[in-house]
């Protein structure tokens, strides 16, 4: 799967949260993070679910199938 974050860069700073703290918490380093806010690269599917326990949802745009899809963690 080739995901890439749609709202990650306004999720994050409407959690409040820099990109260094983000990157703690998800286990990326900064570079990674700053690309993949820009769309420039993917995410795996492990950090994608770390992102939306940390948000409760973000949007993808998968670039295989060229469709946008919702991580929603419903219960944690």
């Amino acid at each position: 799967m080739s995901i890439i974050p749609l709202d990650l860069a306004a999720k994050r700073k409407y959690a409040g949260l820099t990109q260094k703290q983000l990157c703690e918490k998800i286990g990326i380093s900064e570079f990674h993070l700053l690309r993949a806010e820009k769309g420039k690269v993917n995410m795996s599917f492990k950090t994608a679910v770390k992102c939306a326990a940390i948000f409760k949802d973000i949007t993808f745009y998968d670039k295989e199938s060229g469709t946008k899809f919702k991580l929603e963690i419903l219960n944690e």
